[in-house]
């Protein structure tokens, strides 16, 4: 009554505990099934623990929502899915979604045309990008593409990888140079590769999903390892983060580029197409420019032990998205992080993507 709002409150899965107590303190209806909403609210209702007034008031706050929906005026209609429309959604997200955090002397974008060879890395870059689970995980075509052929089912918290590969994008946007792969799960064979390229890319990721907790922000499987490990050996080390929030950066000032792609999607590596007429910007935004982005990673070094995680999701207290009040002496990052625009490496790092800083969004 206080915010005026005119909807209906639903728990989450399973986060309804009672039937008499819940529906006194607003609860609607609940997930899934009818476990207290059923049965139990039947017998409350009927010895007089719930009385029919507040009954009816949920019913009220139901059918008023539905009604407002259109879904009784004008339901939805069984059509056939639109995929390759789909697939256009989620490559325009993608192009929209990545934030550059680290440009050092300009290192991006990349000119294909002046390359002789390139180093991709890591995060089995060769055939795909990963996905956030839970249950907004969508079953890539084909299945999980980094298992064999006809091996690819998914289930509930696999680790999926969407058959869209940035390293297969890339030998196409650069035909010119030599393209290698290495899958990063040797430090040493991973920089000696690097050593020998023009310019090294280093995929990392960082899975999560909803049901489980971090166990730090540190990208998993020796990852800082290996980015430090190549930086070492090539200064044009870039770095191309799939994550589902912020993770700390040991390697950050030694490498010369960062970008956060998130989640990709079913479209992560074929993002491009639009870039070569220049139709596309980066949302990397902020009222100060671009290059600022690299402050970001040097105050999330420094303020690790403030940062709490939970639900497979990173809080920093006093600031909407990322931010928390400046310490003393420490930088202030302005950065507007839209967590569901996911991304795409070779946007950036192949076409020469023009980044446009837009105005501060707190």
């Amino acid at each position: 009554m206080e915010l005026n709002f005119k909807g209906f409150i639903l728990s989450d899965w399973q986060g309804a505990h009672s039937a008499a107590k819940a529906s006194a303190a607003g609860l609607d209806h609940e997930e899934p099934g009818e476990i207290f909403f059923g049965d139990a609210m039947k017998r409350a209702v009927q010895s007089g623990r719930v009385p029919m007034i507040e009954l009816d008031e949920h019913v009220r706050r139901i059918l008023r929502s539905m009604f407002a929906c259109g879904v009784i005026d004008d339901p939805p209609q069984k059509s056939v899915v639109d995929v390759v429309g789909g697939f256009e959604v989620s490559r325009r997200i993608a192009e929209h979604g990545i934030v550059l955090l680290r440009n050092e002397n300009s290192q991006l974008p990349l000119d294909a045309s002046k390359l002789h060879s390139i180093a991709v890395i890591g995060a089995h870059a060769d055939v795909g990008m990963i996905s956030g689970g839970g249950s907004a995980q969508v079953d890539p075509p084909g299945g999980n593409a980094i298992m064999p052929p006809g091996k690819g089912a998914t289930k509930w918290q696999d680790h999926i990888w969407f058959p869209t590969s940035p390293l297969k994008t890339i030998r196409g946007k650069a035909l010119a140079a030599k393209v290698q792969f290495d899958p990063g799960t040797d430090s040493a064979s991973a920089a000696a590769l690097a050593k020998s390229a023009d310019v090294a890319i280093v995929f990392a990721y960082q899975w999560e999903s909803e049901g489980m907790d971090l166990d730090s922000l540190s990208l998993p499987e020796h990852q800082d390892d290996l980015i430090a490990a190549v930086a070492a050996a090539n200064p044009h080390a870039i770095v191309v983060l799939e994550t589902g929030s912020s993770v700390t950066m040991p390697w950050a000032s030694q490498v010369s580029g960062i970008l956060e792609a998130w989640y990709a999607g079913s479209q992560g590596a074929e993002a491009p197409r639009g870039l070569e007429q220049g139709q596309t910007e980066s949302r990397a935004e902020s009222g100060s420019g671009c290059r600022d982005r690299s402050a970001v990673s040097v105050d999330l070094q420094r303020r690790a032990e403030h940062v709490a995680v939970s639900s497979g999701r990173l809080h920093i207290p006093g600031r909407r998205f990322l931010a928390e009040p400046a310490a003393k002496g420490i930088r202030q990052p302005e950065i507007v992080i839209v967590m569901t625009g996911l991304g795409s490496l070779v946007s950036i790092v192949i076409l020469g993507w023009h980044l446009s800083c837009a105005g501060d969004h707190r």
